[in-house]
């Protein structure tokens, strides 16, 4: 792998549609890395403004955001929450983000399985953070970037983050070892009180955002929707995390349903279906493992496996009195690592036989005619024929 300082040159790729002038003796391997000779960048290096730092910056100098209470607050000691730094870090790296890339998704998230800032550009998060506040050391932050990081992106060489901690900043690329193993290589580090690192921020931030298309035109299936959110007609919540699903209900009348049924296919180890891994009942949420990829079949091959997978799950689960009662194929679903498929979503299962109901997602395009009636073990594996 081939990594630059990002603090003296601007990146590129060869035959890009960016401006870039080749530097003929920085040119990294398979000229994939280009310096930039252009008079923006030159400028940029000596601290001088350009149209596009004007864009980001008031006439005096100072990032948006900032204004002229600010010499009211000297002398005032610095905050010490995390919460306090946002708008800090806003300001380094979502404000210039969002001026390139105006139809990226940009979030922030409180939830311990998530990073605290994400950038996803087409379903692809190729920019993320980890924060603290001041009195907790920056390692820490750079720890959680790489332990929090399930690698889904095949083999794109690297993502890009940063690691918050107060007013210091590092920017790190996201790569795997030899071993598979996740880890972080520093690009730079920024003091964001020092004036002259807001300036190195922005030219590293234009860096990696020419980066940012290639990373997501070269990222596979199970590198996209990495941190998603569904919401259901039936107002269940659907939150997507790198190896589990967790799914908040808008009351408690299906939990108790769901553990009992999940607690049954556990101790029968029923195969080739989700399993319940924590229950939050305060919070009307459980998790469900594993994440897979929601794709259908490309191939006779792969149609033949799905069937295979989802037949040898509904015969354990028939063996326990169980019928599933919505077998699609948004709820088959593909193990993102091997060739092996599972099914999913047990909330509408019950004992058999069970009149049917006409609920929204039993239609004569993705049923057997006979399920709007009655449900029954043979007309499942009906559905699955069709």
């Amino acid at each position: 792998m081939v990594l630059c300082s990002l603090q003296c040159a601007i990146v590129g790729q060869a035959r890009s549609s960016f401006d870039v002038e080749i530097d003929g003796d920085v040119k990294a391997g398979a000229n994939a890395w280009l310096s930039s000779l252009t008079e923006d960048a030159k400028r940029l290096k000596k601290g001088e403004k350009t149209a596009l730092i004007e864009s980001l910056t008031q006439e005096n100098n100072k990032l948006q955001g900032e204004d002229s209470i600010s010499k009211y607050l000297e002398g005032v000691d610095a905050p010490t929450t995390k919460k306090a730094y946002q708008i800090v870090w806003d300001l380094a790296f979502r404000c210039v983000l969002d001026l390139i890339f105006s139809q990226a998704r940009i979030d922030r998230d409180s939830c311990d399985d998530c990073p605290d800032f994400l950038f996803i550009l087409d379903d692809v998060c190729v920019f993320r953070s980890e924060e603290t506040s001041p009195e907790v050391s920056i390692s820490v932050a750079a720890n959680e970037l790489c332990s929090k990081l399930v690698w889904g992106f095949g083999s794109v060489p690297y993502v890009f983050g940063y690691a918050a901690s107060g007013y210091n900043v590092t920017l790190f690329a996201l790569h795997r070892d030899d071993n598979g193993v996740v880890k972080n290589t520093a690009i730079g580090t920024f003091n964001l009180k020092v004036q002259e690192h807001k300036f190195e921020v922005v030219l590293a931030i234009l860096n990696m955002a020419l980066l940012f298309p290639a990373i997501v035109e070269a990222c596979p299936a199970s590198g996209k929707n990495e941190f998603m959110t569904i919401t259901r007609s039936s107002g269940v919540v659907v939150r997507l995390f790198p190896t589990f699903v967790r799914k908040v209900f808008p009351d408690t009348s299906r939990l108790d349903h769901l553990i009992m049924l999940y607690g049954q296919m556990a101790a029968a180890d029923v195969p080739n279906v989700d399993r319940l891994i924590k229950i939050c009942y305060h919070k009307r949420s459980l998790s469900f493992e594993p994440r897979g990829t929601m794709v259908r079949p490309s191939n006779l091959l792969e149609l033949l496996g799905a069937l295979r997978d989802v037949l040898q799950a509904l015969v354990a689960l028939h063996g326990l009195g169980w019928i599933h009662r919505d077998i699609r194929w948004p709820n088959v679903i593909r193990q993102r690592e091997g060739d092996s498929w599972f099914l999913i979503d047990c909330a509408d299962a019950a004992t058999s036989p069970q009149p049917s109901f006409s609920g929204q997602h039993l239609s004569r395009d993705e049923h057997a005619p006979e399920i709007l009636w009655i449900m029954a073990p043979t007309l499942l594996l009906l559905t699955v024929g069709l």
